[in-house]
């Protein structure tokens, strides 16, 4: 998918499906990668931080802060 590793690919084809929004890192947000999950997963793209899928550049090293912490209660809160 674009220029995700087959692992990563692998993940988002595995775990991310039309219920499960994903957040994309800008640094590998591209037109190819958006096309490409839409056909396979259907998986919703978002902007926002408390989407319970993140994809990130291991360079971009985004602040996990920012993102739904989840709680005992609902562990499935947190992106994983």
């Amino acid at each position: 998918m674009g220029a995700l590793s087959p692992a990563a690919t692998a993940v988002l084809l595995t775990l991310v499906d039309q219920e499960s929004p994903l957040w994309i890192d800008a640094r590998i947000d591209n037109e190819q990668l958006r096309n490409n999950l839409r056909f396979h997963t259907g998986a919703p793209i978002t902007d926002s931080y408390d989407a319970p899928f993140a994809l990130s550049h291991a360079a971009s090293q985004p602040d996990p802060a920012h993102f739904a912490a989840g709680d005992n209660l609902a562990p499935e809160k947190a992106p994983r």
